[in-house]
């Protein structure tokens, strides 16, 4: 609660007290994120002495979004190890003078007295956590229900439609990265029934980001792939089929994204969902945006972040750097197609090492029992699309017109 009075007298400043300006991180625009505001900086704190004068002692406040802690000023530039704490909550009550040179906060039925030239950012940034806080009461996290890499997906606990995907603290960027990207391609398809809408976004008080999505119930396409029988005369143009169905699929909305100017950059089964159980191939949802860039950038994959050993293209793995080009969705796709169709994976290592060594050498595994199965067009699609060369490998409209496609 914020209230507004009129100040009975005017303290003046005391001439070596200098205002520095609050710093708030910067953050994702968009109106689907909520973050509890921080600021930091410089105010004084009234206070009284052993023989009830007023005093006005410099102080250092941290403002976390949900407790206010300051230190006092015990010499030039030292400030006292431990904090006073007031927590902030919906509930807290707050005043402002009316001429706007000082704010009290009060700690129960206890005020707290701050001056400062810049009140009207300091109670801004009180009033909008309080107001965050009441936002993020709706999403109240509850049980677990997977566990990755860089997050976690977990239950709401008053919201059984929606799940929330929240990340590592390791992997803050990440997530901030996945809000900005998603926010852009939601505005860019507002109804495209192949990429996530992104509901809403918030920040912890562990200072962890939680994106929060539509339930899929469907499962992933890692999941329907260890159900499948092995490749074999009986099954193989059924195989064939569905994955055509599949790819045609995951390429148009590569197309979909490049168009966009955005790169996924971890394509692979366990990142394209399904709604229902029974939904088709040709109804899968490609998710988790979170090393996603756009496209063109100069970057390796030491400052995009990791990606996945096994499905990335061989360009992000020469620790060199290089434009990130479609091309690399292009062969991810082509590990997943492959994985599908055989059943193996088509780079193979006993170490990490041994496996990015092979794949940057373009050394792909052709077991002649499961690849003289497939047809001449389907071992002819996955060659092209697993090109260790990107300026030789075929592009997504090359693909999309090739004969195994139509």
């Amino acid at each position: 609660m914020l209230v507004a009075f009129a100040s009975s007298s005017q303290k003046e400043l005391s001439p070596n007290f200098t205002t520095i300006p609050l710093v708030i991180p910067a953050v994702p625009k968009g109106n689907r994120f909520i973050q509890t505001p921080q600021a930091h900086g410089v105010i004084q704190h009234l206070s009284f002495n052993w023989l009830r004068k007023q005093q006005f002692r410099d102080c250092w406040v941290d403002f976390n979004g949900y407790e206010w802690q300051w230190r006092s000023r015990i010499g030039h530039g030292i400030y006292e190890k431990k904090p006073k704490t007031i927590p902030i909550h919906p509930a807290s009550r707050i005043e402002v003078a009316l001429d706007s040179s000082y704010f009290i906060i009060y700690d129960g039925a206890k005020p707290y007295t701050f001056y400062s030239d810049n009140v009207a950012q300091w109670t801004l940034a009180l009033t909008n956590a309080m107001t965050a806080q009441v936002l993020l009461q709706q999403y109240k996290i509850g049980i677990s229900i997977g566990c990755g890499g860089s997050s976690s997906v977990y239950c709401l606990e008053n919201n059984e439609n929606d799940i929330v995907k929240l990340s590592k603290i390791t992997q803050r960027q990440a997530a901030l990265n996945e809000i900005e990207l998603l926010e852009y391609l939601n505005a860019v398809f507002p109804a495209h029934s192949h990429l996530p809408s992104l509901l809403r976004a918030f920040e912890t008080k562990e200072a962890t980001i939680g994106l929060v999505f539509q339930k899929y119930n469907g499962g992933t396409l890692f999941d329907r792939m260890q159900t499948l029988a092995p490749l074999s005369t009986t099954n193989v143009r059924a195989r064939e089929h569905s994955a055509n169905l599949l790819i045609k699929t995951l390429l148009q909305v590569l197309k979909d994204l490049h168009g966009a100017g955005i790169v996924h950059l971890d394509i692979k089964p366990s990142n394209i969902m399904f709604a229902e159980p029974n939904s088709g191939l040709e109804e899968l949802i490609l998710i988790d945006f979170g090393i996603a860039q756009r496209m063109n950038q100069s970057d390796n994959i030491d400052s995009i972040g990791c990606g996945t050993p096994g499905h990335m293209a061989p360009e992000l793995l020469s620790f060199k750097a290089s434009p990130i080009l479609s091309a690399c969705d292009v062969f991810s796709a082509g590990v997943l197609l492959y994985t599908y169709l055989l059943g193996v994976a088509p780079f193979r290592g006993s170490t990490t090492e041994e496996l990015i060594e092979r794949m940057i050498q373009g050394r792909m595994c052709r077991p002649s029992n499961l690849w003289q199965l497939l047809s001449t067009e389907a071992t002819e699609f996955l060659i092209g699309m697993l090109d260790r060369d990107p300026v030789n490998r075929l592009s997504i409209d090359q693909l999309l017109t090739h004969t195994w496609l139509n």
